[in-house]
């Protein structure tokens, strides 16, 4: 169901214009508080699987899904961090576009 309910989100979440910009912000937040649920209720299952992962143990299909949650933890982590870092930087004054080119 938690599932369910992040893929539903994200779907909303691609085009900020639809919901526009404070609700895109709040449903955001929402994601990622749901994400971090999501992978806290299954923390048993991570561990168990990055002890395995390079052993027979597992199925393709067990680690193909171990390396897609791990690159979607990465992004999630990457957009809020850049996401606040710009946020950060703007209230000093500072613009992240430039800094981005350098």
């Amino acid at each position: 169901m938690l599932d369910v309910g992040l893929a539903a989100l994200f779907l909303i979440l691609i085009e900020p214009q639809r919901t526009g910009m404070a609700w895109h912000e709040i449903l955001g937040l929402s994601i990622g508080f749901l994400f971090t649920m999501h992978v806290l209720l299954n923390w048993s299952w991570v561990k168990k699987t990055t002890r395995n992962l390079f052993t027979l143990a597992y199925k393709t299909k067990t680690k193909l899904c171990y390396v897609l949650n791990t690159v979607s933890f990465i992004c999630v982590i990457t957009i809020y961090g850049r996401e606040f870092y710009g946020r950060e930087l703007k209230s000093r004054g500072c613009c992240l576009s430039r800094i981005q080119r350098i």
